[in-house]
Protein backbone atom coordinates (compact mmCIF):
# COMPACT_ATOMS: atom_id res chain seq x y z
CA UNK A 1 0.00 0.00 0.00
CA UNK A 2 2.48 2.37 0.88
CA UNK A 3 4.57 1.66 -1.97
CA UNK A 4 1.20 2.59 -4.04
CA UNK A 5 0.91 5.42 -2.89
CA UNK A 6 4.41 6.82 -3.15
CA UNK A 7 4.15 6.39 -7.16
CA UNK A 8 1.09 7.86 -7.90
CA UNK A 9 2.69 11.13 -5.98
CA UNK A 10 5.84 10.66 -8.10
CA UNK A 11 3.13 10.36 -10.91
CA UNK A 12 0.91 13.40 -10.44
CA UNK A 13 4.11 15.63 -9.84
CA UNK A 14 5.91 14.51 -12.90
CA UNK A 15 2.30 15.17 -14.30
CA UNK A 16 2.30 18.40 -13.34
CA UNK A 17 6.19 19.36 -14.30
CA UNK A 18 6.19 18.14 -17.84
CA UNK A 19 2.26 19.04 -18.46
CA UNK A 20 0.98 22.43 -20.54
CA UNK A 21 1.36 25.66 -18.57
CA UNK A 22 -1.34 27.55 -21.15
CA UNK A 23 -3.67 26.96 -24.12
CA UNK A 24 -1.95 27.67 -27.48
CA UNK A 25 -3.06 29.69 -29.01
CA UNK A 26 -4.82 31.73 -25.40
CA UNK A 27 -3.58 35.51 -25.70
CA UNK A 28 -3.26 37.45 -21.61
CA UNK A 29 -2.08 40.64 -20.65
CA UNK A 30 1.47 41.87 -20.24
CA UNK A 31 2.96 45.07 -19.36
CA UNK A 32 4.35 47.51 -21.30
CA UNK A 33 6.63 50.82 -20.78
CA UNK A 34 4.65 53.66 -19.58
CA UNK A 35 2.58 52.33 -17.84
CA UNK A 36 0.28 50.71 -21.13
CA UNK A 37 -0.84 46.79 -21.27
CA UNK A 38 0.16 44.46 -24.13
CA UNK A 39 -0.59 40.58 -25.54
CA UNK A 40 1.55 37.75 -25.14
CA UNK A 41 0.40 34.50 -27.33
CA UNK A 42 0.64 30.97 -25.83
CA UNK A 43 3.02 29.34 -28.55
CA UNK A 44 2.16 25.56 -29.77
CA UNK A 45 4.18 23.68 -27.50
CA UNK A 46 2.04 25.17 -24.52
CA UNK A 47 4.34 25.61 -22.26
CA UNK A 48 5.95 28.97 -22.98
CA UNK A 49 4.53 32.76 -24.56
CA UNK A 50 5.47 34.66 -27.15
CA UNK A 51 7.07 38.44 -26.49
CA UNK A 52 5.15 40.78 -25.22
CA UNK A 53 2.94 42.37 -27.76
CA UNK A 54 2.96 46.09 -26.90
CA UNK A 55 0.74 49.30 -28.67
CA UNK A 56 3.03 51.52 -30.95
CA UNK A 57 2.12 54.46 -29.22
CA UNK A 58 2.52 57.75 -31.27
CA UNK A 59 3.01 61.26 -29.93
CA UNK A 60 0.52 63.82 -30.64
CA UNK A 61 2.36 66.22 -32.87
CA UNK A 62 2.86 69.79 -31.24
CA UNK A 63 0.27 72.77 -31.74
CA UNK A 64 1.58 75.13 -34.57
CA UNK A 65 2.45 78.23 -32.56
CA UNK A 66 0.05 81.07 -32.46
CA UNK A 67 -0.66 83.49 -35.12
CA UNK A 68 1.41 87.04 -34.42
CA UNK A 69 -0.86 89.90 -34.47
CA UNK A 70 1.39 92.19 -36.90
CA UNK A 71 -0.29 95.33 -35.46
CA UNK A 72 -1.39 98.52 -36.84
CA UNK A 73 0.67 99.72 -40.16
CA UNK A 74 2.10 103.15 -37.97
CA UNK A 75 2.18 104.24 -34.34
CA UNK A 76 3.22 106.87 -32.66
CA UNK A 77 6.30 107.50 -31.34
CA UNK A 78 8.13 108.83 -28.45
CA UNK A 79 11.86 109.63 -28.16
CA UNK A 80 13.85 107.32 -26.07
CA UNK A 81 10.66 104.96 -25.86
CA UNK A 82 10.86 101.28 -26.44
CA UNK A 83 10.24 99.55 -29.97
CA UNK A 84 7.60 97.07 -30.11
CA UNK A 85 8.57 93.70 -31.52
CA UNK A 86 8.10 93.90 -35.27
CA UNK A 87 8.68 97.51 -35.58
CA UNK A 88 11.09 100.20 -36.76
CA UNK A 89 11.66 103.56 -36.19
CA UNK A 90 11.03 105.67 -39.14
CA UNK A 91 11.25 109.94 -39.89
CA UNK A 92 9.10 111.81 -42.43
CA UNK A 93 7.67 115.22 -42.99
CA UNK A 94 4.80 116.63 -40.98
CA UNK A 95 2.56 116.43 -43.66
CA UNK A 96 -0.41 117.73 -42.14
CA UNK A 97 1.59 120.96 -41.06
CA UNK A 98 2.29 121.44 -44.18
CA UNK A 99 -1.11 120.32 -45.79
CA UNK A 100 -2.63 123.10 -43.68
CA UNK A 101 0.28 126.05 -43.87
CA UNK A 102 0.20 125.74 -47.99
CA UNK A 103 -2.96 125.74 -48.40
CA UNK A 104 -3.92 129.03 -45.49
CA UNK A 105 -1.29 130.68 -47.12
CA UNK A 106 -1.96 129.79 -50.75
CA UNK A 107 -5.82 130.19 -50.32
CA UNK A 108 -5.44 133.89 -49.08
CA UNK A 109 -3.00 134.90 -51.12
CA UNK A 110 -5.07 133.33 -54.45
CA UNK A 111 -8.29 135.44 -53.27
CA UNK A 112 -6.13 138.73 -52.91
CA UNK A 113 -4.62 138.70 -56.43
CA UNK A 114 -8.12 137.67 -57.90
CA UNK A 115 -10.08 140.63 -56.00
CA UNK A 116 -6.73 142.73 -56.97
CA UNK A 117 -7.01 141.64 -60.82
CA UNK A 118 -10.77 142.44 -61.27
CA UNK A 119 -10.07 145.84 -59.63
CA UNK A 120 -7.06 146.46 -62.51
CA UNK A 121 -10.06 145.02 -65.07
CA UNK A 122 -12.64 147.56 -63.60
CA UNK A 123 -9.79 150.71 -65.17
CA UNK A 124 -9.35 152.17 -61.59
CA UNK A 125 -6.58 154.47 -61.06
CA UNK A 126 -5.41 153.24 -57.65
CA UNK A 127 -2.24 151.37 -56.96
CA UNK A 128 -2.55 150.39 -53.46
CA UNK A 129 -4.31 146.97 -54.02
CA UNK A 130 -1.39 145.70 -56.64
CA UNK A 131 0.48 144.74 -53.27
CA UNK A 132 -2.06 141.92 -52.96
CA UNK A 133 -0.28 140.49 -56.15
CA UNK A 134 2.92 139.85 -53.48
CA UNK A 135 2.24 136.91 -51.14
CA UNK A 136 2.87 137.03 -47.22
CA UNK A 137 3.66 140.84 -46.84
CA UNK A 138 1.56 142.26 -49.49
CA UNK A 139 -1.37 142.39 -47.72
CA UNK A 140 0.58 144.61 -44.62
CA UNK A 141 2.04 147.07 -47.78
CA UNK A 142 -1.51 147.27 -48.71
CA UNK A 143 -3.33 148.29 -45.67
CA UNK A 144 -0.58 150.57 -44.51
CA UNK A 145 -0.39 152.88 -47.51
CA UNK A 146 -4.28 153.71 -48.41
CA UNK A 147 -5.02 155.85 -51.14
CA UNK A 148 -5.49 159.27 -51.17
CA UNK A 149 -3.52 158.88 -47.49
CA UNK A 150 -7.09 158.35 -46.49
CA UNK A 151 -8.27 155.73 -44.03
CA UNK A 152 -8.86 152.20 -45.55
CA UNK A 153 -12.17 150.44 -45.09
CA UNK A 154 -10.37 147.15 -45.87
CA UNK A 155 -7.56 147.78 -43.30
CA UNK A 156 -8.53 145.21 -40.91
CA UNK A 157 -9.44 142.53 -43.46
CA UNK A 158 -5.77 142.86 -45.21
CA UNK A 159 -3.97 142.99 -41.61
CA UNK A 160 -5.78 139.66 -40.77
CA UNK A 161 -4.96 138.33 -44.24
CA UNK A 162 -1.29 139.14 -43.48
CA UNK A 163 -1.84 136.95 -40.69
CA UNK A 164 -3.14 134.16 -41.68
CA UNK A 165 -0.79 134.30 -45.15
CA UNK A 166 2.14 134.37 -42.29
CA UNK A 167 0.92 131.84 -40.48
CA UNK A 168 0.30 129.17 -42.92
CA UNK A 169 3.81 130.25 -44.34
CA UNK A 170 5.13 129.37 -40.85
CA UNK A 171 3.38 126.57 -40.25
CA UNK A 172 4.53 124.98 -43.66
CA UNK A 173 8.31 125.45 -43.12
CA UNK A 174 8.10 124.17 -39.79
CA UNK A 175 6.32 121.00 -41.24
CA UNK A 176 9.12 120.63 -43.81
CA UNK A 177 12.64 121.75 -41.59
CA UNK A 178 11.39 119.66 -38.40
CA UNK A 179 10.64 115.45 -39.48
CA UNK A 180 8.75 113.61 -36.73
CA UNK A 181 9.61 109.81 -35.64
CA UNK A 182 6.74 107.28 -36.09
CA UNK A 183 6.78 103.19 -35.87
CA UNK A 184 6.57 101.86 -38.79
CA UNK A 185 5.64 97.98 -39.40
CA UNK A 186 7.65 95.32 -40.67
CA UNK A 187 5.92 93.10 -43.52
CA UNK A 188 8.91 90.65 -41.98
CA UNK A 189 8.63 89.90 -37.97
CA UNK A 190 9.67 87.17 -35.92
CA UNK A 191 8.77 86.79 -32.54
CA UNK A 192 9.37 83.96 -29.59
CA UNK A 193 6.74 81.86 -28.21
CA UNK A 194 5.78 79.59 -26.00
CA UNK A 195 2.84 77.84 -25.31
CA UNK A 196 3.65 75.37 -22.31
CA UNK A 197 4.34 72.50 -24.97
CA UNK A 198 6.39 73.92 -27.72
CA UNK A 199 9.02 76.98 -27.70
CA UNK A 200 10.75 78.99 -30.53
CA UNK A 201 10.37 81.75 -33.59
CA UNK A 202 7.27 82.59 -34.78
CA UNK A 203 7.41 83.93 -38.54
CA UNK A 204 5.08 86.50 -40.10
CA UNK A 205 5.55 88.43 -43.24
CA UNK A 206 2.67 90.24 -45.08
CA UNK A 207 2.70 90.77 -48.61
Amino acid sequence: MTTMTTALLLLLVESSTTGASCLPGAQVACACLGGTQGIQTCNDDGKSVSRCECPIVTAAPPPPPPAVDLGPPELPYEEGATVPVGYEVKTRKRSTWIETGLGTAGSLYLAGGLIASLIDAGGTRETAHRWLYLPVVGPFFAAGMPEDREADTFTFILVVDGILQTVGTIAAIYGLASPESYLARRDFAVAPFSNGEATGLAFSARY
